[in-house]
């Protein structure tokens, strides 16, 4: 039989009269005094403001921002947020909520070509030469205000049309560096990027007056960039050709307008067909998110063990998702700006996310990863309805899926790949006149 630890009254007694002699011999020992009694301080200052009365006196603590508990507070995460993107702090002040580039420049740029758009050297190596980009000065600063009298006045001798490929140049270069200043900070803004070397200046333009009298007609502000000029951040990581700039383009979004409460990212494919819907009373409305909230839902098609919590409440939904044929999509993503939705996506556009070989060709793969393995991004995250933002058009090659296929009346529409066969215009032209 086995024998079970007991003490007896004398193993008591030596258990104490031992601990008495160990307890002793180090208070007789000044210098492990000190140093026990300095670090215990230094924890408690350094935890909790506080080196005396550590987390006795957390309530009497002062808003110091000398001690770490800043980082714990959102109020301090929220003054210390940097207001500017990856071009740096020279930021353009705008008054328009309207932060968008001239789509007529996509013909222009499109012919100068990413050559000449950014700083371009050819690498050689075992596969045979590379072209690799990088930012260029003008990305982070404005050259005219360097350039002397002569300089200016040789510009102002240049053709109308010299004139407007370096303007076009200029813009493009700057973009990045629009941050919003008006007074009246719009709650909602939607989110768009334009790839001019993937569709047509026609259709270009139509998506982007589809955003435009959206945002007008609802007071909300808009963010456009083109893709393109994530080129050379996503090459970087080996992301090239891939839709990893969703993710940049949504937090450079957050940076040009810090104070605005939503983005919602529309993919450039996707067009808004019922104008009318405001999509906080649609969706955003924490009573009517809460009925429509998917719970118990596989993160991963078809089925997965880890699913949506039952719950989840509205009200700390930090990210929202919805998931067409193939599982999660990011053609239609809304982003609460709080301390989580900023994490979330920080977290997300992590190098090592970007660069790793499981992740790096495709964004969604790295965000079913994150789902899955915290908890924490899983408990405020909310996948919808995928027909109430992102119904998408029927694919003739696949089975019809009512649950994801558009239908007349839903909000939005996304075109899928319409590129590919040139009927992006056409199909836009259908959705939108009816």
């Amino acid at each position: 039989m086995g024998s079970k630890l007991a003490f007896s009254p004398r193993t008591s007694r030596s258990f104490l009269r031992s601990s008495f002699i160990s307890l002793r011999n180090i208070l007789s020992r000044p210098k492990i005094v000190l140093t026990v009694t300095a670090i215990v301080f230094a924890f408690n200052w350094i935890i909790f403001g506080d080196p005396i009365k550590g987390p006795l006196g957390n309530k009497s603590l002062p808003p110091s921002i000398k001690s770490f508990k800043h980082l714990r507070e959102p109020v301090y995460l929220n003054l210390l947020h940097n207001s500017y993107g990856l071009q740096g702090p020279e930021t353009i002040p705008i008054q328009t909520k309207e932060l968008i580039p001239s789509i007529d420049d996509s013909s222009v740029l499109r012919q100068l070509t990413l050559d000449n758009l950014f700083r371009m050297e050819i690498h050689s190596g075992d596969d045979g030469d590379k072209k690799l980009f990088f930012y260029s000065k003008e990305f982070y600063h404005d050259p005219e205000a360097d350039q002397d009298d002569a300089k200016k006045q040789k510009e102002k001798a240049d053709s109308d049309a010299v004139k407007s490929i370096k303007r076009a140049s200029k813009d493009f270069k700057k973009m990045g560096r629009k941050v919003y200043t008006g007074k009246e900070n719009p709650k909602i803004v939607l989110v768009t990027a334009f790839d001019f070397n993937k569709y047509d200046d026609a259709y270009l333009k139509a998506v982007a007056n589809n955003r435009m009298k959206y945002t007008k007609q609802h007071g909300y502000g808009l963010y456009e960039r083109w893709v393109e000029e994530f080129v050379p951040r996503l090459q970087e990581t080996g992301n090239l050709g891939t839709d990893w700039w969703k993710v940049i383009l949504l937090r450079e979004a957050i940076n040009a307008f810090p104070h605005a409460e939503y983005f919602w990212f529309l993919d450039e494919k996707s067009l808004i067909v019922q104008r009318d819907i405001r999509i906080e009373n649609f969706l955003l409305d924490p009573e009517i998110m809460q009925a429509k909230m998917l719970r118990d839902q596989p993160i991963v098609l078809p089925g997965s063990a880890i699913k949506t919590y039952k719950n989840t409440k509205a009200q700390d939904v930090s990210l929202i998702l919805t998931q067409n044929n193939a599982g999660i999509s990011t053609d239609s993503i809304i982003v609460k700006n709080d301390i989580q939705g900023k994490a979330t996506l920080e977290y997300w556009d992590s190098r090592l996310y970007r660069a790793y070989n499981n992740f790096y060709q495709n964004e969604v793969k790295a965000l079913e990863h994150m789902l899955q393995w915290h908890p924490l991004v899983l408990s405020r995250t909310s996948l919808v309805p995928t027909r109430l933002i992102n119904a998408g058009i029927e694919n003739k090659d696949q089975k019809k899926n009512s649950a994801v296929d558009y239908q007349e009346g839903d909000m939005v529409i996304n075109l899928g790949e319409c590129q590919r066969d040139g009927s992006c215009i056409k199909l836009a032209s259908k959705y939108l006149r009816s």
